[in-house]
């Protein structure tokens, strides 16, 4: 697989992101078709993604930030930018995504 598909200019488009906002599209779809068979509101259900989806992308760069910290020790703000230094933890993202899902669904009583 080829990392970057195509650079225009100064925008560049890397297989990784492209895969990443797909997969998380075709997940977001999924999710919401088979709530919707419970008869869960669509409130509910973009309330549930949303934070979701916050709190996965936090802590997987969190994550990356503590399995990485030589990289970030001489410059704190790093930590924030990703365009300065990029990387994402996967299982960061897993783990705090469902942590997340089981917590919200306890709370809205789904």
């Amino acid at each position: 697989m080829y990392p970057i598909l195509f650079s225009i200019g100064g925008f560049t488009l890397y297989s990784f992101s492209l895969l990443l906002v797909v997969s998380w599209s075709v997940w977001s779809f999924l999710f919401w078709k088979k709530l919707r068979k419970y008869a869960v509101s669509d409130e509910r259900i973009f309330d549930l993604m949303f934070f979701t989806t916050i709190v996965a992308f936090l802590f997987s760069r969190l994550s990356f930030v503590f399995t990485h910290v030589s990289t970030f020790v001489d410059n704190w703000l790093k930590v924030g930018a990703l365009w300065v230094a990029r990387g994402l933890s996967f299982y960061g993202a897993l783990i705090s995504g469902i942590l997340t899902l089981f917590f919200l669904a306890r709370v809205y009583k789904i």
